[in-house]
Order: structure tokens, then C-alpha cells, then sequence
């Protein structure tokens, strides 16, 4: 009776060690799924001298977007109000890199840990974009929303870039972002 019972628990004690490595994998692969296989780069050294993405940083349910018009970096909050910093000769060696301009902030909805961590998304429609190869520009409004008036979906920037109506598609194309107030650099890449 001994001997059929440690046969059968190292069976169990088998199976599980097998078993386990491929768990593993597989939470691995669901983490690495928020973050877009798309690649992104984008450095930037003044965060505390530029208003409204100071403040998107620092305060949750506030989203900044930033675009890149020839020569500058546009920084505009949800009310409008933006501010322009000119590139730099060391940025024409690094420039940044996305689909559509960047949507950066804190949702107003706190993580599991009870934190507001600081998100950043391409502003690209990514229905479009992987429908039609359409880089249209998504729009946001004040309710940390953000609209595609090409094909009318909408996503929840607060709720990890969900696509919230509009027909099926990917939820908003998130990228890895560090911000070091001490040395008052952004960065976002993937």
C-alpha cells in the first residue's frame, strides 16, 4: 500500500515540475501582451520646465499629448493648453520614435497596489492603423477618453487603453515609460 502511494505522489511531484516552467512562460507572455510590439523612442530632459506634461505626471485622471511638428515638441493637455520646446542638436541624433505622437499621464482609477502609475500610448487609432494602415490621430476629451473620428471607436485611457465601443479591435498601444523627477528626464520605449 506504501509503495502505491510514493509511486503515485511522485507521479503528482512529477507532473507539477513539468507543468511549472510552462506556467511561468505563459504569465510571462500575458505581462509582455500590455506593451505594443511596436517600437518607440522618445527622450526628453525638461519635464519640469514643461507645464502641461508636468502636470500629467503629477496629477492622475490628466493626460498630456505630445507631437512632433518640424523642429519642436508640442506638449497639450486635455484643455488645450500647450507649450512648444524646440529640438535640440542632440535630438536630431535620437529622434523620437512612434506611430502617431504619444498620450502620457495618470489614470484617475489607482493600480492593485493602490498606486497611480504613470502610463504612455501611441495616439495612433489602433483600429485603423491595424485595419486599414491608416495612421489616423486620436482625439481626447476631459473624461480621459480618447476618439477616432475615422472609424468611431472610443478607448478609456484610465482603464489601461480599452477599447470601450466602436466594432472589434486592439485595445491602445501602451509603451514602457520611466520618469526620474530627480534628474527631470522622461523616457518611453519599447
Amino acid at each position: 500500500m506504501q509503495q502505491s502511494f510514493t509511486k503515485h505522489l511522485y507521479k503528482m511531484v512529477g507532473t507539477i515540475l513539468l507543468t511549472l516552467p510552462i506556467m511561468l512562460v505563459s504569465c510571462v507572455e500575458d505581462i509582455d501582451g500590455v506593451y505594443a510590439r511596436h517600437r518607440a523612442f522618445f527622450r526628453y530632459q525638461y519635464v519640469s520646465t514643461t507645464p502641461p506634461l508636468y502636470a500629467a505626471l503629477n496629477n492622475p485622471g490628466m493626460w498630456c499629448t505630445i507631437s512632433f511638428p518640424q523642429r519642436i515638441y508640442r506638449f497639450t493637455l486635455l484643455d488645450g493648453t500647450s507649450y512648444d520646446h524646440p529640438t535640440t542638436a542632440l535630438d536630431t541624433y535620437t529622434p523620437p520614435e512612434c506611430i502617431s505622437g504619444f498620450m502620457v499621464g495618470k489614470p484617475n482609477i489607482p493600480d492593485f497596489s493602490g498606486k497611480f502609475p504613470i502610463i504612455a500610448y501611441d495616439r495612433v487609432c489602433p483600429t485603423c492603423f491595424e485595419q486599414a494602415a491608416i495612421q489616423r490621430e486620436l482625439s481626447l476629451n476631459s473624461e480621459g477618453k480618447a476618439h477616432c473620428t475615422r472609424c468611431h471607436c472610443e478607448y478609456d485611457l484610465n482603464n489601461g487603453g480599452l477599447l470601450l465601443r466602436g466594432g472589434p479591435g486592439e485595445n491602445l498601444y501602451r509603451y514602457h515609460i520611466n520618469y526620474a523627477p530627480q534628474q527631470n528626464i522622461l523616457l518611453i520605449q519599447n
